[in-house]
Formats: C-alpha cells, sequence, structure tokens
C-alpha cells in the first residue's frame, strides 16, 4: 500500500521497486500491474519498463542498469539488502577485523548503486524513498565515506508529513 501510495502521489513516474527475488514474489499479488521478471526474463522486462514505463520491481538491478532522463523518476527500497550473513564467505569476512565496516560499507554501496540507477548525469533526477529503519544508522556509521552531497540530498521523512 506504501508503494502504490507514493506512486500515486508522485504523479505515477516510471518508478523502480529494488527489493529481492523473494520479497518481489511477495508483493506480486500487491502490486498487480507493475512488471515482474525472474532472472532469465530480466533483460526482456526491462526493455518493456523501457518501452512502456510503469514499475518495475527491480531484483538483481542495483548495477548494469542505465535508466537516465525521464525513464526512471522514482525509486523505493522497501527494505536495504545486506549481504547474506548465511552466506559462508560473508561469515568468513565478518569475522575479520573491520568485518561490521566492511558489511556496512557493503550494504551502503548497494544502496548508492539502487539509487544511482535513475540519476544518470549532472542534470539528471530521481526521488528516492527507503522504508527500512535501519538506513539511519547506516547513514551515521559510513558517513565518512559518503559525499557532503549525497547526505544534504535526503529528507527524512519525521521531518515532513507522512506520506
Amino acid at each position: 500500500a506504501k508503494i502504490n501510495k507514493i506512486y500515486e502521489s508522485e504523479g505515477k513516474p516510471n518508478t523502480l521497486v529494488h527489493v529481492s527475488y523473494a520479497f518481489a514474489r511477495e508483493l506480486k499479488p500487491y502490486l498487480t500491474s507493475a512488471i515482474y521478471h525472474d532472472a532469465d526474463t530480466k533483460l526482456k522486462q526491462l526493455q518493456k519498463f523501457k518501452d512502456q514505463g510503469g514499475i518495475l520491481i527491480a531484483s538483481g538491478m542495483a548495477e548494469g542498469v542505465d535508466l537516465p532522463g525521464d525513464l526512471c523518476r522514482l525509486i523505493i527500497i522497501p527494505l536495504l539488502l545486506f549481504p547474506n550473513k548465511g552466506d559462508q564467505a560473508v561469515y568468513k569476512r565478518m569475522a575479520l577485523p573491520g568485518g561490521q565496516k566492511w558489511y556496512n560499507l557493503t550494504t551502503i554501496m548497494t544502496t548508492l548503486q539502487q539509487c544511482g540507477r535513475g540519476v544518470r548525469g549532472a542534470t539528471d533526477s530521481c526521488n528516492t524513498y527507503v522504508f527500512d529503519y535501519y538506513f539511519a544508522g547506516l547513514i551515521g556509521s559510513t558517513r565518512e565515506y559518503l559525499t557532503k552531497g549525497f547526505i544534504s540530498s535526503i529528507d527524512w521523512i519525521n521531518k515532513r508529513k507522512e506520506v
């Protein structure tokens, strides 16, 4: 409901919703008009989105997707995509000195990549909504690595009327 409400309030722009494939399956009954894909249909569905617009449920599209100008004007990130702690490589890396910092930086890098799908040049713009309450803490723990421009562009929802 929140995704639909923001989509409507923003004027129904071309929208990416960054979620995992598992979360995409959960969204399907609620965002029935959105464009969905699996690993095999990703490129075909991305082209459909470029041609038709609407909402693309963009699983696995944090990188390698170029949507300049009106091809993408709204990005929604319901949940941050943290590295999977069940993965042995992630588990081992986190056990090393600085493991938590690596984990946080990897997560913010993915988030920045997601935000960048709709901002492809100096004159391009795209509104981005992050719902995950861990976002504030992630910004706090990685602030020294983020640009002042990125930090200043954040409009914290609690500072304005709830959408």
